[in-house]
């Protein structure tokens, strides 16, 4: 009988610490990420940087180099850097030639009318051989070899704001008689109509887009 009451008193302890035990927690169901929205097809693409850009006529150093040459240089660059996209190509030799014609009023300040400009890129040809003799090679009288065209630029890329060299490059084209010929600029340079020369100023120029666009620094995009 004693035995019965021990078991019934401890049962009565028991019984509130058991009561006041706090069952384990739940965890919440998972939410589902909310639904993304798709975008509109007919959405226009986010612009991209470009660098403002002016390109200068090519001054001639070089014996054989001619005025001309160095226009069409300055041209052909302009072309080059626009088709690229990363450029955004301002006129700079023809703004009188502009403001004539009414594009730009007849009372702007020329150095208003770039003021957008950033950058302005100007070359010296260094080096200019069209059509000279290479592999020569002869025997027993019969000679036989072909003609290489060489063209030579050192580049300045300048800060048209404060006037500061930002970069330079040197770039060169060399072609001989029976290269390939290819397309730049908006310019046919090479094919079966084209000298050397026309094939060498494609490889420099070719060159010289590809090391402004390396050397130009990133904070001159916008």
């Amino acid at each position: 009988m004693k035995a019965l009451h021990l078991i019934f008193a401890a049962a009565l302890l028991a019984g509130p610490a058991l009561a006041q035990t706090a069952p384990p927690p739940v965890a919440p169901p998972p939410v589902a990420p909310a639904p993304v929205a798709p975008a509109p097809l007919n959405a226009p693409p986010a612009a991209a940087a470009q660098v403002n850009v002016a390109v200068g006529i090519f001054k001639c150093n070089a014996a054989r180099c001619t005025s001309e040459l160095g226009v069409g240089l300055a041209d052909a660059l302009m072309n080059a850097l626009s088709d690229t996209g990363a450029f955004a190509v301002y006129e700079r030799e023809n703004v009188p030639q502009l403001m004539q014609n009414n594009f730009i009023g007849t009372g702007s300040d020329p150095a208003a009318a770039l003021s957008p400009v950033d950058v302005l890129v100007f070359g010296n040809i260094n080096s200019y051989e069209p059509d000279s003799a290479s592999g020569q090679g002869c025997f027993m009288g019969v000679c036989l070899g072909g003609k290489e065209s060489t063209i030579g630029a050192d580049l300045r890329v300048v800060d048209s704001k404060t006037g500061r060299v930002i970069a330079t490059a040197k770039v060169e084209g060399k072609s001989s008689s029976n290269s390939a010929g290819f397309s730049l600029g908006g310019f046919s340079l090479g094919g079966s109509k084209s000298s050397g020369v026309d094939k060498a100023v494609g490889i420099m120029l070719a060159q010289a887009v590809q090391l402004l666009q390396s050397k130009i620094p990133a904070n001159y995009y916008r």
